[in-house]
């Protein structure tokens, strides 16, 4: 039916449109079919009047050709000539059609030779603009401004032509005046209607002459500069515009002469060429109006008929919805209710539904039907007289109160009201609901007693819970001085894991105000925004003056407008980094233990060359031979120089180095050489050949020069290790490449032709404990500790299998060269060497 309705009404609106729509038709059919006639009568007037022009033009030539005879006549009989000639010219001026009014001949310097009126004195025309366009070549005929003649006193239009001697030479001009009357009136004789408008206008839009006369705007222009730049060019241009002279609308028709520079403009006035057309228009509309009107009474009439029966569909349909809405009411786990309260404060129950023996807990029906509850309510938050005007003063109240059971217990109860109607002389109707909650009141005890046990909890660990909010801002913030930290909830072990209690934590400003270094804190708020999280270990101020070592892990819960949401604990890390360095240290002893009998070695083969050099010495002192002595002396200080080495290497490692010593350039090629000083012993002993590539220049890397070469120890001793096992004609070579790389960083390559590391093994190998040594050679600390002193220079260490052997590849950041020094070139784009991702374990 609805469907129908719409169908109607758009058929009708659709009617409606195309009534106005055929209105519109025929109002624009009858405007173009006047326009066009119009058009066509303007476009016959403007031929005529270029007519008009062209035969001016031809005067004009005819008369210059005469002109030109006439200044060419020499000789005896040039008098007699030249005045056949100005008979011949005066005869031609009134035997046209439209008559010259005067006739001037002008000679190169422009004084007039000859005018057709007799006794005219000569007059000097050099300066007017119409004979002196003439030096240059322009167009002739030449139709000029309208002016006062100096010959006769009166305006005219003048035309001129050029005149030139035998040999091409400019020899001076020859004049026509024609009255502008003389041509208003033959344009006038040219229109083909009674409000016909027919002009003559040059190029530059200035007015020569119209068929109304109208003198006053001769040599004005009267063409709209934008009509006037449209028409260059064109030969004929049909325009519907305002001129300076009409002030109105008009149609006209612009025809560019090509025979001088003359438009011929002809046309009429817009509002009267379509005066007819605004009759049809008139009636047009008045039909369609008619039509829009009938329909639109019909549709309504219709409309009413069918809206009755629609209201009557729709009370049947309010009361079965009404009843099915009271049996989803009382499905509902809510009392509604409608009350009605008095000005004295009384009320009285209006309406109420709902499931009442479920909410209420009487399922006998004593609490059915609109009677008071008072009876029943043990407890309330606020009295019914009190709760009545709080909701007509407020628009709403809430209240809470205890409902009497029938076993004697009793149910938490929420009873919500909202103003529905005021009364001016007092009282209102008010519209709530009631709730039970009985079974939320016990959820929230137990809620708060889970609370109270995580405190608990939290305050006897070993870490600092915190919960906080940071502007997304901070850094300017902080710059600014301005708050950015606002702590939300810290647990209760603050004070014995941070020596401070909560209250002097605050006036320290939160925790930030006991972290440090400070740039690392920033540091940390950009990684927040950026990753999500952020951890890293930081030094904190402890509450009895000295410092501990902390790991701050914090993650991003939420973002809320310009606020970051954040969680995060603090782990006092002092023992693990004191247990880690001892750790470090052990290993580092141990190392040295394994190389203890290739030093000798080292240190016995330079001590046994410097007592040969001696006793060689003493040799040549006896004989006398200085130069011998000398030889032998400088082979003792090269031999001391080797044993110094490998004794300053062995204490450098010894001594191992410090975790808050700045990082600085790493020599990679020196790093390399005392290592395979240390290790030259084993790795002979082990029949280990090695083989050193490194990239020209050596490239430098930024970390600690001894935690590298304590790596490169132990890396160079497993692959010993690993080869042992090889049989005696298997090659043992084990290969240090060192290069740089993309983003300027450092790889480090070991590789040897040990047979490669187990599959079970290489999962786990830089895990603690890890090894395939056996319990007797070692402890599986070695490569965890590598992998630790790698990450704290801010580099990565990784493992792999290839080719005979295992592959160690260690990426370090690359040292920034030196001022004046050209910046190294990248051998190549290594995927295994990209900066590092900094989490917890890197941190650490």
């Amino acid at each position: 039916m609805r469907l129908r309705r719409a169908a109607v009404g758009l058929a009708v609106a659709a009617s409606i449109v195309g009534a106005w729509w055929l209105a519109a038709r025929v109002t624009d059919e009858a405007t173009q079919s006047e326009t066009a006639r119009v058009y066509a009568r303007a476009d016959a007037d403007a031929v005529a009047a270029e007519n008009l022009v062209r035969r001016i033009a031809e005067d004009a030539r005819a008369l210059r050709d005469l002109a030109q005879r006439w200044l060419l006549a020499e000789g005896v009989e040039a008098a007699v000539r030249r005045d056949e000639i100005e008979q011949s010219m005066r005869a031609l001026l009134t035997l046209r059609g439209l008559p010259v009014f005067h006739l001037m001949i002008t000679g190169p310097d422009g004084v007039t030779q000859w005018q057709s009126r007799p006794n005219m004195p000569a007059v000097n025309l050099a300066d007017r603009h119409h004979v002196a366009v003439h030096r240059t070549n322009v167009p002739s005929p030449w139709f000029g401004q309208p002016v006062t003649s100096r010959a006769t006193g009166e305006t005219v239009v003048p035309v001129t032509l050029r005149l030139d001697d035998p040999l091409g030479r400019f020899s001076g001009v020859v004049v026509l005046h024609y009255l502008p009357a003389d041509l208003g009136r033959a344009l006038a004789l040219l229109g083909t209607g009674g409000d016909a408008v027919v002009k003559l206008i040059r190029n530059d839009g200035v007015l020569l002459a119209h068929s109304g006369l109208r003198p006053e705007m001769l040599g004005r222009r009267v063409l709209p500069e934008a009509v006037r730049q449209a028409a260059e060019g064109v030969r004929v241009m049909r325009q519907r515009t305002a001129t300076a002279i009409e002030n109105e609308a008009m149609l006209l028709v612009l025809r560019a002469s090509d025979q001088a520079n003359v438009i011929a403009v002809a046309g009429q006035s817009a509002a009267s060429a379509l005066a007819p057309v605004v009759k049809v228009r008139n009636l047009a509309l008045a039909t369609a109006a008619g039509y829009s009107l009938a329909a639109v009474l019909m549709l309504a009439f219709g409309y009413g008929i069918v809206r009755q029966r629609r209201l009557r569909r729709e009370a049947a349909m309010l009361r079965a919805g009404r009843a099915e809405v009271e049996r989803l009411q009382n499905k509902l786990p809510v009392v509604i209710f409608l009350r009605k309260v008095f000005p004295d404060g009384t009320a009285r129950i209006l309406y109420r539904t709902g499931d009442i023996k479920g909410v209420t807990g009487w399922v006998n029906g004593e609490l059915d039907g609109l009677g008071p509850w008072d009876d029943y309510v043990t407890e309330s938050s606020l009295t019914l007289a009190e709760s009545n005007a709080l909701v007509l003063r407020d628009g709403f109240a809430q209240t809470t109160w205890k409902l009497r059971q029938p076993d004697g217990s009793q149910r938490r109860m929420l009873t919500q009201m909202e103003r529905l109607s005021l009364n001016p002389a007092g009282g209102g109707e008010v519209v709530g609901y009631i709730r039970d909650l009985t079974a939320e009141h016990s959820a929230s005890e137990r809620e708060a007693a889970a609370r109270q046990e995580l405190d608990d909890t939290l305050a006897l660990a070993p870490v600092i819970v915190f919960r906080a909010m940071l502007s997304a801002d901070a850094r300017d913030m902080i710059d600014q001085g301005r708050p950015w930290y606002r702590e939300l909830f810290v647990s209760r072990s603050v004070e014995p894991v941070s020596g401070w209690t909560p209250e002097a934590l605050a006036a320290e400003g939160g925790l930030p105000g006991v972290l440090e270094p400070w740039d690392s804190l920033v540091a940390g708020i950009d990684a927040l925004k950026r990753d999500g999280a952020w951890a890293a270990d930081l030094g904190l101020r402890h509450g009895d003056g000295g410092s501990i070592l902390v790991r701050v892990t914090v993650r991003l819960v939420a973002v809320e407008g310009e606020a970051l949401s954040v969680v995060g604990y603090i782990a006092d890390v002092t023992a693990e980094r004191d247990a880690k360095a001892r750790a470090i240290g052990s290993a580092r002893l141990a190392s040295l233990g394994e190389l203890a009998a290739g030093l000798a070695h080292e240190l016995k083969q330079p001590l046994q060359a410097i007592e040969l050099a001696v006793s060689n010495a003493h040799s040549a002192q006896k004989r006398g031979n200085m130069a011998a002595i000398g030889q032998r002396l400088d082979r003792i200080t090269t031999y001391t120089r080797r044993a110094n080495q490998v004794i300053e290497h062995l204490r450098r490692l010894a001594r191992g180095t410090d975790d808050t010593t700045p990082p600085e350039p790493i020599h990679i090629e020196e790093a390399l050489a005392g290592v395979l000083a240390l290790m030259a012993g084993p790795l002979r002993d082990g029949g280990v050949v090695t083989r050193v590539e490194l990239a020209d220049p050596p490239p430098r890397a930024l970390g600690h020069n001894v935690a590298l070469e304590q790596v490169l120890v132990n890396l160079l001793a497993n692959s010993r290790d690993a080869m042992q096992s090889l049989l005696p004609e298997a090659p043992r070579l084990v290969t240090l490449k060192a290069e740089t790389v993309a983003e300027g960083r450092v790889l480090i390559t070991v590789s040897d032709t040990g047979g490669g590391i187990p599959p079970q093994v290489m999962a786990r190998l830089f895990e603690p404990f890890v090894t395939t040594k056996g319990l007797e050679r070692g402890t599986g600390l070695g490569l965890s500790i590598c992998q630790g002193l790698i990450r704290q220079m801010g580099g990565t260490i990784t493992a792999a299998n290839e080719g005979p052997g295992a592959v160690f590849r260690i990426c370090l950041p690359g040292a920034p060269a030196a001022p004046g020094e050209a910046p190294v070139a990248v051998a190549s784009a290594e995927p295994f060497c990209t900066a590092p991702v900094r989490d917890s374990q890197a941190a650490a």
